[in-house]
């Protein structure tokens, strides 16, 4: 074994043990210690790791066997996480002391107010605890009550506050790719100013086909509420939601059609059917039809064949 060598791994054994040593002193001291203490021990295995990494360099320039260099890397990559373990307690310690004389400083200073500024003092810098309630037009990360979509119209029920309304987007219905869910569009949008990339989706106006009903090619309405209750589900091919629950409103269910080639979802549209004045051209987009049912693998009774399905959305 050269020289070079022996003195590495001598070099590696002392590192190793030292810092396995101040390690263990870390952990077990009740009492951390000084910033500065901890300062000069980094440094110290900076330097010891310096010199080992320098013998590993040497030693592959001397073209010892791959399993030795393999070794001693492995060895001084180890040191290196333990020297970098020890800044981050070196700064925690840091942190420590100056809250320490932080803490120091302000009992210094209730000491000598009288008692009753003291025990006011202790109220305003109380810190709540973590079941709090927050107060009104704070921020919850539990609200209370549930939201859902008004298709079809741009107004909540009595019991139900409006959070905004608009009108139905979505993707075209010949976009094979297309975004098969309905959208919300409030019609106060606001634009960031981002830079258009190379490729990119549309989300197109809706329209109902509904020919020869006068809401045909009108653009849809909508509007999201938000309720007291915590639940809401839409009930397909029914007008009445089940005992315990309560209606939020009740309509037609309506989709895209088989033929085209976008995916489309089942929405409850509120059978007013309500859209926009002044919208009567065919432009397609996203577009609604009547769901009617299929005899077959569909029960008949108690379904009918062609008969056009209601829906209802319900709360409890």
């Amino acid at each position: 074994m050269s020289v070079i060598l022996r003195v590495s791994l001598l070099l590696l054994c002392n590192v190793a043990v030292i810092a396995s040593s101040d390690v263990n002193q870390t952990t077990e001291q009740e009492i951390p210690l000084t910033s500065e203490e901890e300062t000069r021990r980094v440094r110290r295995l900076e330097a010891e790791m310096e010199i080992l990494r320098r013998s590993v360099t040497e030693l592959k320039a001397a073209g010892p066997c791959a399993k030795q260099q393999s070794s001693l890397e492995a060895d001084a990559l180890s040191v290196a996480q333990e020297v970098r373990g020890l800044r981050h307690h070196v700064q925690s310690l840091r942190m420590y002391s100056e809250l320490s004389a932080i803490r120091t400083e302000v009992r210094s200073l209730r000491s000598k107010l009288p008692d009753d500024v003291t025990e006011e003092v202790e109220l305003l810098t109380a810190v709540p605890v973590a079941d709090e309630r927050p107060q009104d037009g704070i921020c919850s990360s539990a609200p209370s009550g549930s939201v859902y979509t008004r298709w079809g119209n741009d107004q909540c029920p009595s019991d139900a506050h409006l959070v905004y309304s608009g009108v139905i987007g979505g993707s075209h219905l010949t976009h094979e790719g297309a975004a098969s869910n309905a959208l919300c569009l409030p019609l106060n949008p606001v634009f960031e100013d981002y830079v258009l990339p190379g490729a990119y989706t549309h989300v197109y106006g809706a329209e109902y086909e509904v020919s020869p009903l006068p809401s045909h090619d009108l653009e849809p309405k909508c509007s999201v509420c938000h309720i007291a209750r915590a639940a809401t589900v839409m009930v397909p091919a029914t007008n009445s939601c089940h005992t315990g629950w309560t209606m939020e409103y009740s309509g037609i269910l309506m989709a895209g059609h088989h033929t085209h080639k976008a995916a489309t979802e089942f929405v409850c549209m509120d059978a007013a059917l309500e859209g926009m004045i002044g919208t009567k051209d065919t432009r397609d987009g996203k577009v609604f039809y009547f769901t009617v049912s299929a005899c077959g693998s569909l029960p008949c009774p108690p379904y009918v064949n062609a008969k056009v399905l209601s829906c209802v959305v319900c709360s409890k």
